[in-house]
């Protein structure tokens, strides 16, 4: 995040006219692109905990039931099928989300090399930066040093 958050900066300076700055395009895509994946991702826990929890619900409903001393066939056999239901969609969701989570996992080793190449290019390039900038008092303070 705060590699994106470095190139963001470095093209909307001077150094956006560099060939560097198509650089720090593609990296910062490659970055955005996987945390946007990750919101999505994260999107979907509220949902399955959702389903876990209805789940759980009729699983419970259907437990008590079992437990009662008077059985009611009719109640039973409803939330029997309406846990069945929830317990199918909830197991469904599962899948989809470790699916996906597994999807999301294998692609962490190109995007954290992207942040780490766009960490180190936007220190290398502010460094040239400053360099550029302290050159001509550097010049001073070496001329100057054998005088003190």
């Amino acid at each position: 995040k705060q590699a994106v958050q470095i190139t963001d900066a470095m093209q909307s300076q001077s150094v956006s006219t560099s060939p560097l700055s198509s650089q720090y395009s593609t990296i910062a895509g490659k970055v955005k692109t996987y945390l946007a994946e990750y919101k999505t991702l994260e999107s979907e826990y509220a949902r399955l905990a959702n389903a876990k929890t209805e789940s759980e619900l009729y699983r419970k409903k259907v437990d008590d039931l079992e437990k009662a001393k008077k059985q009611d066939e009719e109640k039973m056999s409803r939330n029997l099928a309406k846990y069945d239901d929830a317990h199918t969609t909830y197991e469904r969701q599962l899948e989809g989300v470790i699916a996906r989570q597994k999807q999301f996992y294998g692609k962490r080793k190109e995007v954290f090399k992207a942040a780490f190449v766009a960490y180190w290019l936007a220190h290398g390039t502010y460094a040239s930066l400053l360099s550029g900038k302290v050159g001509p008092l550097s010049d001073y303070v070496q001329a100057n040093e054998q005088n003190m």
